[in-house]
């Protein structure tokens, strides 16, 4: 009776070391072949988060929302809270859009964003860049897995993003990109994300987008404040005015029908 209490005694100690030497833990290969099958298998999503811009003398932060839906379906709302301002990227069967609710306005490109370039908010264009980057640099803390890997923007300025993930969902926590001086210019923090969300039918419909904004309490907005609202976007290149590294957008825009 003695040998077999020392017996199991000896096995839990055994146990407590293995498990404190990290046995059972991930490494970066079998958390890489995990998001590839999450990817694989994704019909949707939702998120929203704030986005913080320090490429300029002032931080400029931003709200967004992110929806995905199988194949090919997006909508990303980028609002601008102190001014109060609110811009669209829609993806849906016409096209690819930039829409201004407020002001009436939107423009089509002839583009297919975002398979072209990379996106801060977008799980995808995430999942991608680590699944690229062979020479990936993997950790992790209590609750998620931490990349860091090569930017895969268009604006060759964002060198290197560090992503964070939920151990248990793959969910994305936080992306940080930095530049060549290893200076932190861009941070993408999630507060809600969701696989496997269901959307309305027309929910990535152009017209339900324009026309169920509530605008009664928007100002007209300046030019000025135009080009504020589309810097949020113009850092990932999704905005109609500029390209991701501040040149004009090669793609031809052109007004859409109403």
């Amino acid at each position: 009776m003695r040998r077999l209490k020392w017996a199991v005694a000896l096995l839990l100690c055994l146990t407590l070391v293995l498990s404190g030497c990290g046995l059972g833990k991930k490494d970066s290969g079998s958390v890489v072949k995990d998001l590839n099958g999450v990817v694989e298998k994704m019909q949707s999503y939702h998120g929203t988060g704030q986005m913080i811009l320090r490429t300029g003398q002032e931080p400029q932060e931003y709200q967004v929302e992110v929806c995905y839906q199988a194949p090919a379906f997006y909508r990303i709302a980028l609002t601008n809270d102190k001014k109060d301002i609110t811009q669209i990227v829609l993806r849906n069967n016409d096209g690819v859009f930039v829409l201004t609710p407020h002001l009436n306005k939107s423009f089509r490109f002839q583009s297919d964003w975002p398979e072209n370039q990379g996106q801060v908010y977008l799980y995808q264009s995430l999942v991608q860049s680590i699944l690229k980057d062979n020479e990936r640099q993997f950790t992790s803390d209590d609750k998620a897995y931490v990349f860091d890997v090569a930017g895969n923007y268009q604006n060759s300025s964002l060198a290197r993003q560090k992503v964070w993930l939920n151990k248990k969902t793959y969910e994305p926590q936080k992306v940080e990109v930095s530049d060549a001086n290893s200076n932190v210019v861009l941070v993408m923090n999630f507060d809600k994300f969701e696989f496997g969300t269901k959307f309305e039918k027309d929910y990535f419909d152009m017209r339900r987008n324009m026309t169920s904004w509530n605008t009664s309490h928007l100002p007209t907005m300046a030019q000025g404040d135009t080009k504020a609202a589309d810097s949020g976007a113009k850092a990932t290149g999704t905005n109609a005015g500029g390209a991701a590294a501040g040149r004009r957008q090669r793609w031809k825009l052109r007004k859409c029908k109403r």
